[in-house]
């Protein structure tokens, strides 16, 4: 799985996926309130949104916090899930 994220000066994420923001998948995927508890969509869906989170704030060094906003696209595999 892969997302494209908008990374800050401070190494956050803006929009949807900033981790400052509360908790709210909903707001990121379509149809997750839809989903029972439980079920391995939304198992999933929360286990991808937690990883996003988890990874701000970005440490970055001078040169990367200059150009900031900048594009990152960041890949997760599911075989490194653990």
């Amino acid at each position: 799985m892969h997302v494209s994220v908008t990374v800050d000066a401070q190494g956050y994420f803006d929009d949807i996926y900033d981790a400052r923001k509360p908790w709210n998948p909903a707001a990121v995927f379509d149809g997750y309130n839809l989903l029972p508890p439980g079920d391995i969509q939304r198992r999933t869906i929360d286990a991808f949104y937690q990883a996003i989170r988890q990874a701000q704030p970005v440490r970055l060094p001078p040169e990367l916090k200059a150009k900031a906003p900048f594009n990152v696209r960041l890949d997760f595999r599911f075989k490194d899930a653990r």
